[in-house]
């Protein structure tokens, strides 16, 4: 499995509910942060090893939250 992550300048609800239903595994919306876009591709690969689509949503969540706060800290300094 292939994650995807959908970028676009479209970011209504409908969009974004169009675009999971399809298949995407994130959507971010422009302008894109690179912040951003790395701590999702970062959470992509910790946690797609993980078989229960449940559990591994859970934990991208939390591991993206992680990788968000990591960076806001490295930016302050």
């Amino acid at each position: 499995k292939i994650p995807i992550i959908i970028i676009t300048g479209q970011a209504n609800r409908h969009r974004v509910q169009a675009c999971l239903q399809a298949g995407a595994d994130d959507f971010l919306a422009k302008p894109l942060h690179i912040e951003e876009l790395r701590a999702c591709v970062g959470a992509m690969f910790q946690t797609s090893q993980i078989p229960d689509p449940v559990d591994r949503l859970r934990q991208y969540i939390l591991t993206v939250r992680d990788l968000r706060g990591r960076s806001s800290e490295t930016t302050r300094l």
